[in-house]
């Protein structure tokens, strides 16, 4: 009974449209090979307040993430199936606090190959392939890995305003300060 009402109220929430968003990022992903394929297509992600929703069209259709923090909830949609997975975030979180232990540590290993250290690393969403894009390659006698370092170091927020914030972050294999205007919709 309350997962059938969760689904008619998520059927509801998606018949009225993309709420006003604080937030929206668009990105659109273009891949070769088997698992770069599938995962082909554009996502619209738009935040507001404590909520999330996370639009993607890849090869497999059309789904929809949804998260509300009050709510503690996730709901993932497939639009192909049809289908809806309702999770509730408090229960993941304790399944989470159970697996945790303090005397784990993780390292992720360089292995030489910076295309594959860079996908390892890479922690997903918007990617400013910068100072290189594309395969490794030396310029000026400086080796620039796989897709370069910006979209794996963090970045510094320099300003923010209701409609914007400006970001920044200063590179380690360039002599670069790289800045970008982020819009916020109101």
């Amino acid at each position: 009974m309350r997962i059938r009402m969760a689904i008619a109220m998520l059927g509801a929430a998606l018949m009225t449209g993309p709420a006003i968003a604080d937030v929206t990022i668009t990105a659109t992903q273009q891949g070769k090979g088997m698992m770069a394929k599938a995962m082909t297509g554009e996502a619209v992600t738009r935040i507001k307040g404590g909520k999330m929703r996370g639009d993607t069209a890849t090869s497999d259709g059309p789904t929809s993430t949804l998260i509300d923090l009050d709510a503690q909830t996730m709901a993932v949609l497939n639009h192909k199936a049809k289908e809806a997975t309702v999770t509730d975030l408090t229960d993941l979180q304790a399944a989470m606090g159970k697996m945790t232990n303090n005397n784990v540590k993780a390292t992720v290993t360089p292995t030489g190959d910076s295309q594959v250290d860079w996908l390892a690393r890479y922690p997903g969403g918007w990617q400013l392939l910068v100072p290189n894009a594309g395969p490794e390659r030396e310029h000026d006698g400086v080796r620039r890995g796989f897709h370069g370092e910006a979209a794996l170091i963090g970045w510094a927020v320099e300003e923010s305003t209701p409609g914007s914030a400006r970001l920044t972050v200063d590179l380690t294999t360039a002599p670069l300060r790289t800045s970008a205007a982020v819009p916020r919709e109101e």
